[in-house]
């Protein structure tokens, strides 16, 4: 099997887990709605840029495998232009992650005495963060729509 496939396959899993954790962070939810009452725990804001900050470092090794990739392995049919669109969605995804990690460590440094400030940053991050997603997101739509025709 190609390692480009095998590249393909483990983007497609550090994108299934980063949905987990954006899912934790901002998915409506009975449970989340009961939690919204409540201030996030530290272990669990923890346990998420954690999360985030293994699926950066899993990102940047597929960039690594995919610049690595010899000529064998981009005689696939259309290699050179899956190779090229899953850079480039890696690095948007990359983006994501960060943007959401940032927003993880502001959620967990979270001061009551500015809140008013507080709540300004939090949107500015949520809009940057949403334009990040929309992005990656984007270029999965074409990411996918190249694979199919392969």
């Amino acid at each position: 099997m190609s390692k480009l496939l095998k590249t393909l396959y483990d983007v497609a899993e550090i994108r299934c887990r980063y949905n987990r954790v954006h899912e934790a962070m901002f998915g409506f939810s009975a449970r989340r709605l009961l939690q919204s009452m409540h201030p996030p725990t530290p272990e669990g804001t923890a346990a998420r840029t954690e999360e985030l900050d293994q699926l950066s470092s899993q990102l940047a090794m597929a960039r690594k495998e995919l610049d690595q990739l010899g000529q064998a392995d981009l005689a696939i049919r259309r290699g050179r232009e899956i190779q090229g669109a899953l850079i480039a969605y890696i690095d948007a995804l990359n983006e994501s992650n960060v943007m959401l990690r940032a927003f993880c460590d502001r959620w967990q440094g979270a001061d009551s005495a500015n809140a008013t400030a507080e709540h300004k940053l939090r949107t500015e991050l949520k809009v940057a963060y949403d334009d990040a997603v929309q992005y990656h997101k984007r270029l999965g739509a074409q990411l996918n729509k190249l694979i199919s025709t392969y």
